[in-house]
C-alpha cells in the first residue's frame, strides 16, 4: 500500500469519528464538508484538495473543540507525515493547522496536548513545513507552542515534552546551514523532496522586510533565526513565569550555538533591536526571580559577542542595574545585587572589561566606580543584606580573576619533525624502543646515554624525563661520563643543562644533578670538603645564570653568589665569571621560582608589557584606589561589628578576606595591615563566641590563600597564628609555605624562631605548640633543593638545641624522628656523599648529651632512633655516626633498648654503608660486652653480616673487627664458640683477598691472629676444628706460604693441639697432599 492509500485509509476512519461528533453538533454544513470530504477521498485529488478534506475537521473543532480535538490534531499530524511532493498539506492548510494546535491550550486535556506537540514536530519535519515554514508562519509555530507549554503545569510530563519540541525546532532551524554552499535553491517540488530538512537551502522571496539593513545577503535561514529571536524577545507579558524562563533559556541556546547567522553584517543589529530589549526588560523586572537565567544570558552574549556587544552591555548596567541599585523599592535593590553577585562570582571579567572599554574613556560615565560605590553606599541601608553579598562576590570575582595564571611555557619543537622525534616527544619510553627497533642505537643503557649525548635534537623535556628516571642509572652515568671530557666545571655544568627542560623546582631535576656532583666531588677530592659543597654550587651556579640571561637584573653579585655556595672553595671566582659572561641557550620551564621576590614583582611588570592577560591584570590595579579599598574595608568591618545576623556577618567577612587578599597582590601594603590588624582584632576579641571563631578561621584562609605576597608581614602573621584560640585552625598557613618562594620561607622560620625564643624566656606554654609548627614547616618544605632546606634546618635546630628545657626537649625528640622520617620519605634514596640524614640525627645526638642525666629522657631518645631505623625502610644512607655514638654511650644503661635498635640496624646496613662496618662491630662488641647472655648469643652472628659487608680495600676494619671478636671469647664458652669460629671466618676471608704478604694485617694474622683464634677457644673440639681450618683453607689455597711459617702456627697453637690432629682436621676438610706432606715434615722435625 503507497503512501497516499494509507493516507486516505487514515482519513477515512478519522471521518467517521468526526462524523458520529457531528451528530451532537447538529450542524447542516458541517454534514455537507463531512461528504464532500469523502467523495473527494474517491476521486485522484492534487495537494489543493487537502484543503477541503480538512474543513470538516475545522468545523467540528470550532463548534466542539473538546470532542472533536484529538481527533482533529491526529487528522493534522496524519497529513502532514504522509505528505509527498504530489500531494502535501498547502500553505493554507498548515497556517490553518497551526491555528487549531494554539486553541488546543484552552482544551482541559493533558493527553490531547502532548498529540498537538508531536503535530507540530510532524509538521516542522514535513514536506511542508521546509516550503511554508518561514516568516510569520514560523512566528505563528513558535506561538503555537509557547501557548502551549504555559498552559501546562510546571515540571509535568507534558511541559518536558513541549520543551524538547522548542529546543529541536531551535536546532533544526540552526542546522539548516549545513549545505548552504552547495545548494542554493531548488528549482521543483519533486527535486527538494530528496534532501532532508538539515540539507535544506532556499533563498526567500519574502519576510526579508524582518532583517534590519542587508537583506540582499539574507537568506531564509537568516529569515528563520531572526523571526525565532525576535518572537522570543517580544514578550509583552503575554505568558507566565514558566513559559518566560523556557523563553530565555532557548534564546540562551540560540546565541551559543554559534552558527553562522550571527557572522553577517546584520547580526550586531538584530543583537541591539531585539536581545538587549529583552536582557533589560528582566534586568528591570524585579519579581521575575530567576536571576541565574538572565545573569547567564548576560554573560553568554557578552563572552561570544564581544565587541559588537559592548555598548548593549554599557546599556544594562548603566541604564538598568546602577539605577535600580540606587532605587527606594527594595525588592528592586535585592534584584540588581543578585544580578551583579552572579555576573562576579561567575565571570568578574565583565567589570574589567567595563572599565578598560569604557570608564577609561572620557565621553562614558565610570559604571564601575558607580557600581561599587552604590553597593557600599546600600550597605547601611534596609538592603544590606544584598549590598554585602554582592559587594563580597565583586572583590572576590577581581582576586580570583587577578591571580589567574601569569606566565605560560611554550614547547619550541615544531610538530612536523620526523617520526622518531614525535614518538619521542610524546612518550620517551615509546621514543627509545622507536629508535632501538629502527636500529637507530643498541638496546643497551650506556649506548643509549652515549645516543642522547650527540643527538642534539631531542625533545629537552623527554631528555630530561629519561635521565631523571631511576631505571636510567646506567644511562645517566654515560651520558655524564661524555660531558666530563670537558675540563671545567662551568663549562660541564652549562652544556648537561643546554640539554634539558630546567625546572621552576630543581628537586624535579635532583637525581640528574645529584650524579653531577657526586661525579664532580670524586674527581677533585682535594678541592671539596663534602658532596653538599659541589651541590650548592650548581644551585648557585643555576640562579646565577638565570637572573644575568633571563632577567633586566644583571646585577647579582658574586657575594650573592658566595652567600648561596656557602663557602670559597677553589677556583669559585672563575666560576662565577664564566657563567656570568657565557650566554647560551638554556629552556626554563617556568622563570619565577628562579628570582628573589623583588626582581619576581620587576619580572611580572616587565611581562605584563607583551601579555594581554598581564594588562587585564594591571586594569584592576587601576580600577581599585587605595581609598576604595578602604572604603570596602571600613563598611564591612562596620557591618561585622554591628550585625550578629550570620549571613551578613559572614559576607563582610568575605568582603575584608577578599579585600586583604587583593590588596596584598596589588601591594597596597599600607591598606593590607590595615585589614589585617583589623581582622585579627576582632578575632582576639570575639575568641569565645562563635562569631570570633568564624573571623579566625576567614583569617587564616585568606592568609594561607597568597603567602607569596605576605613577607612584610610574616612577623605579625606569625604571631597571630601562635595565638592558642587559632592555632589548630592555621594548619593551612603552614602548608601554604611549599609554596612561597626560598627568601620568604627563611624569613618565615626566623620569625617562628624569634617568637619561640620569646615565648621560652617568659616560660610561656604557647612556646610548645611554635616548637611543633617550626616542625611542621620543615616537614611541608622536606622537597625544597637542598641549600634552602639546609638553611631552614639549621634555623630550625639552633633553636631546638638551645631550648632546654626538659619538657620541650621530649617534645623536639620527637619531632626530630617525625622531621627524618618526612624528609626520607620525601627524597628518593639519599646519595651517600650527602650526609643530610647525619645533619638531622646529630641534633638527636646533641640532645641526649644534653639531658644525659635524665634516665627516662635518654631512654626516650634511644627509643625514637630504633623507630626512626625500623621506619626507614632501607633508605638510610647517612646518620649512621650519631646513630653509633649515641647506642655506645648509652649500651651500659639502657641494655635491653639497645639491643632492640642493633637488631633493627643489621637489616639496614648494605653496601652503602660499608664504611660504617666497624663503628657498627664496635657498637655490637660493647653491647655483647655487658648485656644478659641470652641477648649476646642472639646479637654475636650479627658479626657475620658486618663481615660480608666489610670493604676489602680498608684493613683496618677487617683487623678492628677481628681483634672484637677475640674480645668476645672472654665470655661463656657458647658466646666463645661463635665468636671464635666468626673471627677466624673474618681472617680468612681477608687473608685469602690479599696476596701481598708484606700487607701488615696480613702478617699480623699470620704470625699472631690465627693462633690467638684458635687458642681463644675454650673446648679441644672447637680448637681442632679451627686449626684445620686455617690449615685447609688458608696454607692450601696460598700457595706462596712456606713451610717456617706454617710450622710458626703449629708452634703456637702446640700444646693445645698435637700436629697429628691438626693433620687428622686437614684430611676430613680436603686439603691438598703437598699441605699434608709440609704438615709431617713439620711434625718430624718435632
Amino acid at each position: 500500500m503507497s503512501n497516499i492509500s494509507s493516507l486516505f485509509h487514515t482519513i477515512r476512519g478519522y471521518l467517521d469519528q468526526i462524523e458520529e461528533i457531528s451528530k451532537n453538533i447538529q450542524d447542516q454544513n458541517l454534514t455537507i464538508e463531512i461528504n464532500d470530504a469523502k467523495s473527494f477521498l474517491n476521486e485522484q485529488i492534487t495537494s489543493p484538495g487537502l484543503e477541503a478534506i480538512a474543513m470538516p475537521f475545522f468545523t467540528a473543532f470550532a463548534r466542539d473543540p473538546n470532542n472533536s480535538a484529538s481527533t482533529t490534531i491526529d487528522f493534522i499530524s496524519s497529513i502532514f507525515h504522509f505528505a509527498e511532493p504530489q500531494l502535501h498539506p498547502t500553505e493554507k492548510l498548515l497556517r490553518s493547522s497551526l491555528d487549531v494546535i494554539t486553541e488546543i491550550a484552552k482544551v482541559n486535556s493533558e493527553d490531547t496536548k502532548l498529540k498537538a506537540c508531536k503535530s507540530l514536530t510532524a509538521i516542522i519535519q514535513s514536506l511542508s513545513g521546509s516550503l511554508f515554514l518561514h516568516g510569520d508562519n514560523l512566528y505563528n509555530y513558535y506561538n503555537a507552542i509557547l501557548t502551549l507549554f504555559d498552559s501546562v503545569e510546571r515540571n509535568s510530563r507534558s511541559s518536558e515534552v513541549i520543551e524538547m519540541t522548542l529546543h529541536e525546532t531551535m536546532r533544526i532551524v540552526i542546522g539548516c546551514y549545513d549545505t548552504i554552499a552547495f545548494r542554493p535553491h531548488f528549482i521543483t517540488v519533486e527535486e527538494l523532496s530528496q534532501f532532508s530538512i538539515n540539507q535544506i537551502s532556499l533563498y526567500s522571496l519574502f519576510s526579508l522586510s524582518i532583517i534590519p539593513h542587508s537583506q540582499h545577503l539574507a537568506t531564509i535561514h537568516d529569515v528563520d533565526m531572526t523571526v525565532a529571536i525576535k518572537y522570543l524577545s517580544i514578550l509583552e507579558n503575554k505568558f507566565s513565569k514558566n513559559t518566560k524562563i523556557l523563553i530565555l533559556k532557548t534564546l540562551y541556546g540560540i546565541l551559543r550555538s554559534r552558527s553562522p547567522f550571527f557572522t553577517k553584517p546584520f547580526f550586531p543589529d538584530v543583537l541591539k533591536l531585539y536581545v538587549l530589549p529583552i536582557i533589560l526588560h528582566f534586568v528591570k523586572e524585579y519579581e521575575f526571580d530567576d536571576i541565574d537565567v538572565v545573569s547567564d544570558l548576560i554573560l553568554t552574549t557578552w563572552s561570544i559577542y564581544t565587541p559588537i556587544f559592548e555598548e548593549s552591555l554599557f546599556k544594562i548596567f548603566n541604564d538598568g542595574i546602577i539605577p535600580m541599585l540606587k532605587s527606594k523599592n527594595n525588592e528592586e535593590i535585592s534584584h540588581a545585587c543578585a544580578i551583579v553577585q552572579h555576573i562576579a562570582t561567575n565571570s568578574c571579567a565583565v567589570f574589567v572589561d567595563l572599565f578598560s572599554r569604557f570608564d577609561l574613556n572620557s565621553k562614558y560615565s565610570n559604571v564601575f566606580g558607580k557600581t561599587l560605590s552604590t553597593l557600599i553606599s546600600i550597605i547601611d541601608s534596609e538592603s544590606s543584606t544584598y549590598g554585602i553579598s554582592a559587594l563580597a562576590a565583586v572583590v572576590e570575582g577581581l582576586f580570583n580573576f587577578y591571580i589567574g595564571p601569569r606566565f605560560h611555557s611554550q614547547n619550541d619543537i615544531k610538530e612536523n619533525e620526523e617520526e622518531g622525534l614525535s614518538i619521542f616527544k610524546n612518550n620517551p619510553q615509546q621514543g627509545l624502543e622507536y629508535y632501538i627497533q629502527n636500529k637507530f642505537v643498541k638496546d643497551d643503557k650506556k649506548e643509549i646515554g652515549n645516543f642522547i649525548f650527540n643527538r642534539n635534537d631531542l625533545d629537552k623535556q623527554s631528555v630530561t624525563t629519561i635521565l631523571e628516571s631511576d631505571a636510567y642509572s646506567e644511562c645517566l652515568d654515560e651520558f655524564l661520563e661524555n660531558n666530563f671530557k670537558l675540563e671545567k666545571f662551568s663549562d660541564i655544568l652549562l652544556n648537561i643543562l643546554k640539554r634539558l627542560i630546567i625546572p621552576d623546582d630543581l628537586t624535579h631535576i635532583d637525581n640528574i644533578l645529584t650524579h653531577f656532583t657526586q661525579k664532580f666531588y670524586r674527581s677533585h677530592p682535594s678541592v671539596y670538603e663534602t658532596a653538599e659543597d659541589v651541590y650548592n654550587m650548581i644551585f648557585a651556579s643555576i640562579i646565577c645564570y638565570a637572573n644575568t640571561h633571563y632577567s633586566d637584573h644583571t646585577d647579582f653579585s658574586f657575594e650573592e653568589f658566595l652567600r648561596i655556595c656557602g663557602k670559597n672553595t677553589q677556583n669559585l671566582g672563575e666560576i662565577f665569571e664564566t657563567i656570568k659572561n657565557t650566554n647560551i641557550e638554556l629552556t626554563f620551564s617556568h622563570q619565577e621560582k628562579y628570582f628573589t621576590r623583588d626582581q619576581t614583582q620587576y619580572l611580572f611588570q616587565q611581562n605584563a608589557k607583551s601579555s594581554s592577560t598581564c594588562q587585564d591584570k594591571e586594569t584592576v590595579d587601576k580600577m581599585l584606589k587605595d581609598s576604595d579599598l578602604l572604603d570596602i574595608y571600613s563598611t564591612a568591618a562596620n557591618i561585622f561589628q554591628k550585625e550578629n545576623d550570620y549571613q551578613k556577618y559572614i559576607n563582610s567577612l568575605r568582603c575584608l578576606a577578599a579585600a586583604f587578599k587583593l590588596s596584598a597582590q596589588l601591594y597596597r601594603n599600607e591598606v593590607c595591615e590595615i585589614i589585617f590588624e583589623a581582622m585579627a582584632k576582632f578575632s582576639n576579641q570575639l575568641k569565645s563566641t562563635e562569631k570570633g571563631r568564624d573571623c579566625s578561621s576567614f583569617f587564616t584562609k585568606m592568609i594561607s590563600e597568597i603567602p607569596l605576597s605576605l613577607q612584610f608581614l610574616w612577623p605579625k602573621v606569625i604571631r597571630q597564628i601562635a595565638d592558642e584560640f587559632i592555632f589548630n585552625g592555621a594548619e593551612d598557613v603552614y602548608a601554604s609555605t611549599q609554596f612561597i618562594d626560598n627568601d620568604s620561607l627563611i624569613d618565615f622560620v626566623k620569625s617562628q624562631s624569634t617568637l619561640a625564643c620569646e615565648q621560652l624566656k617568659e616560660e610561656k606554654a604557647s612556646v610548645t605548640r611554635m616548637v611543633r609548627r617550626m616542625a611542621d614547616v620543615l616537614c611541608y618544605n622536606v622537597n625544597r633543593p637542598r641549600y634552602i632546606w639546609t638553611k631552614v634546618w639549621n634555623e630550625v635546630s639552633s633553636f631546638y638545641i638551645s631550648s632546654q628545657c626538659c619538657d620541650i626537649c621530649y617534645l623536639v625528640s620527637s619531632i626530630i624522628q617525625q622531621i627524618f622520617l618526612t624528609y626520607i620519605k620525601g627524597h628518593r634514596i639519599e646519595q651517600a656523599d650527602f650526609n643530610d640524614q647525619e645533619k638531622i640525627l646529630n641534633q638527636l645526638l646533641s640532645l641526649f648529651r644534653l639531658n644525659r642525666e635524665d634516665s627516662k629522657f635518654s631512654r626516650r631518645v634511644v627509643e625514637d632512633i630504633g623507630f626512626v631505623i625500623k621506619e626507614s625502610k632501607g633508605k638510610m644512607r647517612s646518620g649512621w655516626s650519631p646513630i653509633f655514638s649515641l647506642l655506645l654511650e648509652s649500651c651500659n644503661e639502657f641494655k635491653k633498648e639497645v639491643v632492640v635498635v642493633l637488631e633493627d640496624l643489621v637489616s639496614e646496613f648494605d653496601r652503602n654503608s660499608n664504611k660504617y662496618c666497624v663503628q657498627y662491630a664496635g657498637c655490637l662488641s660493647s653491647v655483647c660486652l655487658v648485656a644478659e647472655l641470652q641477648d649476646v648469643l642472639h646479637l654475636v652472628p650479627f658479626f657475620s653480616v658486618v663481615i660480608s659487608l666489610c670493604p676489602e680495600e680498608n684493613p683496618i676494619a677487617w683487623k678492628s673487627i677481628f681483634n672484637l671478636l677475640l674480645a668476645l671469647c672472654k665470655r661463656s664458652d657458647d658466646v666463645c664458640e661463635i665468636a671464635a669460629e666468626l673471627a677466624i671466618e673474618n681472617a680468612l676471608k681477608y687473608s685469602l683477598a690479599h696476596s701481598n704478604k708484606n700487607d701488615e694485617v696480613w702478617r699480623y694474622l699470620l704470625e699472631v691472629g690465627f693462633s690467638t683464634a684458635v687458642n681463644s677457644a675454650k673446648k679441644k673440639e672447637l680448637k681442632r676444628k679451627l686449626a684445620g681450618e686455617v690449615v685447609s683453607l688458608l696454607f692450601g689455597e696460598k700457595g706462596d706460604i712456606s713451610q717456617e711459617e706454617i710450622s710458626l702456627f703449629l708452634e703456637s697453637i702446640y700444646g693445645e693441639i698435637t700436629i697429628a690432629e691438626c693433620i687428622e682436621e686437614a684430611k676430613k676438610r680436603g686439603a691438598k697432599e703437598e699441605i699434608i706432606e709440609i704438615l709431617n715434615k713439620v711434625r718430624n722435625c718435632k
